[in-house]
């Protein structure tokens, strides 16, 4: 059976879930993403580096 209380009890338990994640701030990435520029750069030098070495063969 369908009840409204409990539907209206849910979309305003929703709605303070809600209310609760945009309150919070997020995170500083900057590190991360330093992490990720790093890792990257070091595989592309390795790429060229094997790539180099079977070209001069």
């Amino acid at each position: 059976m369908y009840d409204k209380t409990i539907d209206t009890k849910g979309v305003i338990m929703m709605k303070k879930l809600f209310q609760n994640k945009n309150n919070e701030t997020e995170p500083n990435l900057i590190g991360t993403f330093a992490s990720v520029l790093l890792l990257g750069g070091l595989i592309i030098i390795c790429w060229v580096s094997v790539f180099a070495i079977f070209i001069s063969r």
